[in-house]
């Protein structure tokens, strides 16, 4: 199951950057749930996919709608059990500030039945390897 289980965490990553968000959120089970890096302003967890969808959403205001086109996938591990680590990279600018933003992004997918029904997430690549129990 492992590979496919990569190969769904893949094509939803895929989706997300390409902007095809609600494909992308298709892949998600209705009752998946988000958990926030720890220092994360809105506390979780999230429960539902559009409690999840409504938290990104948020992201637009600040880094415009097409904000997921900054994002890179920089490695993938299979963890096994149905999980992935997925490290990303996330560089663009503020829409109001024009501030550049250079963040290292991870997430921990869990995935079931074909959907993805978790996802714990990091602000460093650390601290999701801490998590995933890599480091």
């Amino acid at each position: 199951m492992s590979e496919k289980d990569v190969a769904l965490a893949r094509k939803a990553m895929d989706l997300w950057i390409a902007g095809e968000r609600d494909a992308a959120w298709d892949l998600w089970s209705e009752d998946c749930v988000g958990y926030p890096p720890a220092d994360w302003p809105e506390p979780g967890p999230f429960h539902g996919r559009s409690a999840l969808r409504d938290i990104f959403n948020t992201w637009n205001v600040a880094f415009g709608e097409d904000w997921t086109s900054h994002m890179t996938v920089e490695e993938m591990t299979d963890l096994g059990e149905g999980r992935v680590l997925l490290e990303m990279g996330f560089a663009a600018s503020g829409v109001e500030s024009g501030l550049p933003v250079d963040q290292e992004l991870a997430q921990i997918f869990t995935v079931s039945d074909g959907q993805l029904v978790r996802a714990d997430y990091f602000m460093s690549h650390e601290d999701a390897r801490k998590a995933a129990g890599l480091e």
